[in-house]
């Protein structure tokens, strides 16, 4: 499904941020992108997530995979990752392929990874923004 106007702008923001960040920080090993799909358990490799904006660490080497799967070696999950949900949130997640119980467990696993990394960024981001406000 394609993206809205706003949608794509909020993802390029998204983007720029992170890679403004990533240069701040001297990350040379990492990997910023949007949907692309990740799975998470390695006996319903359907049961995946797409986010629209994500920062990997160590990247494997060109060619990436056509589908991240974070139970094999090199295929770690992201750092962080955010979706960016349309006004008619509910159409867009009652169309997914996998059941709403797919949906719960997957994203589960997915936030109790990334939890205290993305609070992390997120206080990254802040002291950022008020060191730049304060420069």
């Amino acid at each position: 499904m394609g993206d809205s106007g706003e949608h794509a702008e909020i993802i390029t923001i998204l983007l720029s941020v992170l890679s403004e960040l990533a240069a701040m920080r001297g990350w040379t090993e990492v990997l910023l992108s949007r949907d692309n799909f990740f799975a998470w358990i390695q006996e319903e490799p359907l049961v995946r997530v797409s986010p629209d904006v994500y920062l990997l660490d160590d990247p494997p080497p060109r060619p990436r995979p056509k589908m991240w799967q974070t139970w094999l070696p090199g295929h770690r999950p992201p750092r962080w990752a955010v979706e960016i949900v349309s006004d008619d949130w509910r159409n867009d997640y009652e169309e997914a392929p996998q059941t709403a119980e797919d949906r719960v467990r997957v994203e589960a696993a997915a936030r109790h990874e990334a939890e205290d990394r993305i609070r992390a960024l997120e206080a990254e981001l802040s002291r950022l923004r008020e060191k730049r406000s304060g420069s």
